[in-house]
């Protein structure tokens, strides 16, 4: 795995990508931009970045213009004829406001969507594998220099082919897992995002608005290897890697298993198995901790056992809907 850049070298880079952008009616923008992404793979990732916040911006009126457009007194000397203003909220306001999801942006990619209780097994062309789990939804984009995942919606388990030259990253709201080579599962939580290293290396950071673009430096990183497992809440930063004290995946052999962890996690992931949904009925009850396991075609199974693991009741809806409530 390649060694970071220094926040300098990344705000460098980043600002020379989003130059880059605004000098594609340039004669000379083809060959020259095309040297430039050759030159480091992080310029590509780059350009690719300032390129997807490009088209976002795109779908608003003016706001190209209006967020990217620099003032004569702006110009940066690193590329003199173009700069790139420090503040471009306006136009990330725009493109928020039509409620663009940025990573769903780049064309040619694949979609692979779950219904209630199916699983499914992508295989790609790289020689990697997802196993796609119930309800859940992701998109799959393989370019010559990199692999990019958006989970969407739900959980999938990863088996990465290695490929040094093209870096694979699963993308969620919350965070982005970039590897070469491994085996790990990325699962979307009421609070966040978890994800949990079956073997190889993952490196994990916080998922800015626009990434890599609001801020001069990358979110900071967290490595994870084999055997560990870390949580990204909303807005924050990687929690500390901690031991994987169930097997990462298990619900491909249709088991859910579960360490001390918080009611309203394992109800989310039952409610993508089952046609009668679980419901909370406070923040109380979703925050109860629980160790166990259960099936995931008997959801029926797990309401009983919580009836005896916790003080919770089991409330059943003329819809067929479940409602936990605490007894305390």
């Amino acid at each position: 795995m390649a060694a970071p850049f220094s926040p300098t070298d990344d705000a460098r880079i980043e600002a020379e990508a989003r130059a880059w952008i605004l000098r594609r009616q340039d004669p000379d923008f083809p060959a020259a931009s095309a040297a430039w992404r050759a030159a480091d793979p992080r310029h590509d990732e780059a350009y690719r970045e300032a390129e997807l916040v490009w088209s976002a911006l795109g779908r608003t009126a003016q706001a190209r213009e209006g967020a990217w457009r620099t003032s004569e007194a702006a110009r940066r000397p690193a590329l003199p004829r173009f700069a790139v203003p420090t503040a471009i909220a306006a136009g990330l306001v725009a493109a928020v406001a039509v409620g663009a999801n940025l990573d769903r942006l780049t064309p040619g990619g694949d979609h692979f969507e779950t219904r209630t209780a199916q699983l499914q097994t992508v295989d790609l062309k790289d020689g990697s594998r997802i196993f796609v789990g119930a309800k859940s939804s992701v998109d799959v984009k393989l370019e010559p220099r990199a692999r990019k995942v958006v989970l969407n919606d739900g959980e999938a388990f990863f088996e990465v082919a290695h490929d040094p030259a093209r870096p694979f990253t699963v993308v969620t709201d919350d965070a982005v897992v970039r590897v070469l080579g491994t085996r790990f599962d990325v699962r979307r939580t009421p609070d966040g995002t978890q994800v949990s290293v079956l073997d190889g290396r993952v490196e994990v950071r916080r998922k800015t608005l626009l990434p890599t673009m609001l801020t001069p430096a990358k979110a900071p990183e967290r490595v994870l290897t084999g055997g560990e497992r870390v949580r990204v809440e909303r807005g924050e930063t990687p929690g500390a890697a901690l031991p994987a004290s169930v097997e990462a995946g298990s619900w491909r052999r249709g088991r859910l298993l579960y360490d001390n962890a918080p009611l309203r996690d394992i109800v989310a992931d039952a409610n993508r198995y089952s046609d009668r949904p679980i419901r909370l009925a406070d923040d109380r009850v979703g925050d109860l901790r629980v160790t166990l396991s259960f099936r995931s075609d008997a959801v029926g199974d797990l309401i009983a056992n919580l009836d005896q693991a916790l003080p919770v009741r089991a409330d059943r809806q003329a819809d067929g809907t479940v409602v936990l409530t605490s007894e305390r």
